[in-house]
């Protein structure tokens, strides 16, 4: 029981201090949502001391180009951010 919950928080912390690289993955997912993802974790990176190891300068790059390309809506990107 604690391997699977230690499992499940190593794939969580991996997925915040990589989610440059699973923002694809989230968009088709969450769709939406991953406003109120983007927004949280670049409040988090910016807004509050113990956070800022999360990759929120990346984050917003990768999110400029998704948006560029069309996936993401840019005023509502704009909106979020």
């Amino acid at each position: 029981m604690f391997r699977l919950f230690f499992n499940e928080m190593i794939n969580l912390i991996d997925l915040f201090l990589h989610l440059d690289k699973y923002i694809g993955i989230i968009i088709q997912t969450y769709g939406t949502v991953t406003y109120l993802i983007l927004f949280l974790v670049i409040f988090a990176e910016t807004g509050l001391v113990f956070f800022t190891f999360f990759p929120g300068d990346t984050l917003l790059f990768v999110a400029g180009t998704f948006a560029s390309t069309g996936v993401i809506n840019i005023f509502w990107l704009f909106t979020c951010l």
